[in-house]
């Protein structure tokens, strides 16, 4: 069964800017009420909802979903049972990029749409694993962390194993997908890139609009205070973000820094943890940002990750980052200025940059100043009103200033 969530009538939201607003559905096979879950696009939809009536639809029915999902923990529970977890979120991503996958959901999402019973100016679509879909004329636009392709070259893992059997026709599908839209906006200039060269979009049919930080921004007076020993690593994919590649690092870093912490939170740590961490687990979101707004320095060596929120909410507590450079990371990270980038990382360059960092307190503080200035192009209001001005100006609609009639 579809949901639909009208975002301006049920209170999420102030009402919309002009008198007469232009519409806007988005179709989102993530949208629910957990606004802190990872896939959450709330702080995006209730900034829409300042330029446009905003309703918020989700085709994916909920008992395919929970059928989906246990069908895949039964999976995991049998092929891996000692690393069940894993193996669960891997099959996850499997079967969502399946040909047969795509064209389902994209046929709910049409069926939903032709269903619903209010004329639309714009869909807005989340993600690229179903589509196009259209409504009598209503301009297109969607949005994107990263692109199948980039998977594929970076990430393989997330591909079932017979992927190449139907390669062709997955990219067919996503392909059209994107190349329907009007306006196709990406998290990085990585994906932007992967957009033209993998897909062929024009280069003027794809923005870069960065995703916005999720967490509370503290005070500068917070952000600015006394900082112990303490390296924080943060992650629900141990191995992929690097885990232990951090591990090792850390054991090296303790020779030279005996007093030094590292804070691990998040999911499982896959393997023994070194003398002088902690596992903190799950955490609630008052006590992350105080573990951002204490440590020395976020550790991110990632394998692979598109467009982390990790490292926007570091930045929004003022704590640099010695990171890889995978995918988006480097546009989020400037080298030198809010922390280190690294093409290859692994334990002895991790631990080297650290050092160097630990050993130079006046440059570690500029980097935390920088780190504060940089946070604002992270802000949810700046974020939202990036996009809702490219696609007021598509769809050939400006804002009104509030009391003036359209």
């Amino acid at each position: 069964m579809s949901s639909y969530h009208d975002l301006n009538d049920v209170g999420l939201m102030g009402p919309p800017k002009s008198r007469i607003a232009p519409s806007l559905l988005v179709l989102d096979q993530w949208a629910g009420p957990d606004v802190q879950a990872g896939t959450s696009k709330n702080w995006l939809y209730e900034g829409l909802g300042r330029s446009f009536h905003t309703n918020v639809l989700n085709a994916d029915d909920e008992t395919a979903a929970r059928r989906s999902r246990l069908h895949c923990l039964f999976k995991a529970m049998l092929c891996r049972p000692f690393d069940a977890r894993r193996e669960f979120h891997r099959r996850m991503e499997w079967a969502a990029k399946h040909p047969q996958a795509f064209e389902a959901r994209t046929r709910r999402f049409r069926r939903a749409v032709e269903m619903y019973s209010q004329p639309q100016d714009a869909l807005f679509q989340v993600g690229c694993l179903f589509g196009p879909v259209t409504s009598n004329g209503a301009k297109s636009f969607s949005y994107h962390d990263q692109t199948v392709s980039m998977v594929e070259r970076h990430w393989p893992q997330w591909l079932p194993k017979n992927f190449s059997s139907y390669r062709e026709r997955f990219f067919e599908l996503e392909r059209a997908s994107m190349q329907d839209k009007d306006l196709v906006f990406t998290y990085s200039e990585s994906a932007r890139h992967s957009m033209i060269e993998d897909y062929g979009l024009s280069p003027e049919k794809v923005t870069v609009a960065p995703t916005a930080c999720k967490i509370a921004f503290p005070e500068l007076h917070q952000a600015l205070g006394k900082r112990s020993q303490k390296l924080l690593f943060v992650s629900t994919d141990f191995h992929r973000k690097g885990g232990d590649i951090v591990f090792r690092a850390f054991e090296i870093l303790r020779r030279t820094f005996p007093e030094l912490e590292l804070i691990v939170l998040g999911g499982p740590a896959e393997q023994r943890l070194p003398k002088g961490a902690r596992h903190l687990g799950l955490v609630s979101h008052g006590r992350l940002r105080a573990e951002y707004l204490s440590s020395a320095l976020l550790l991110h060596p990632a394998r692979y990750d598109a467009y982390p929120n990790v490292i926007k909410e570091a930045m929004a507590c003022g704590l640099p980052a010695v990171a890889s450079a995978s995918a988006g990371i480097p546009e989020m990270v400037e080298h030198g200025e809010t922390g280190l980038v690294m093409e290859e990382p692994d334990a002895v360059s991790v631990a080297d940059a650290v050092s160097l960092l630990l050993e130079d307190e006046e440059r570690l503080r500029v980097m935390r100043e920088n780190c504060l200035l940089s946070r604002e192009r992270y802000r949810p209001e700046t974020c939202s009103a990036t996009i809702a001005e490219a696609m007021l100006e598509k769809i050939g609609r400006t804002e009104k200033p509030e009391g003036e009639v359209a």
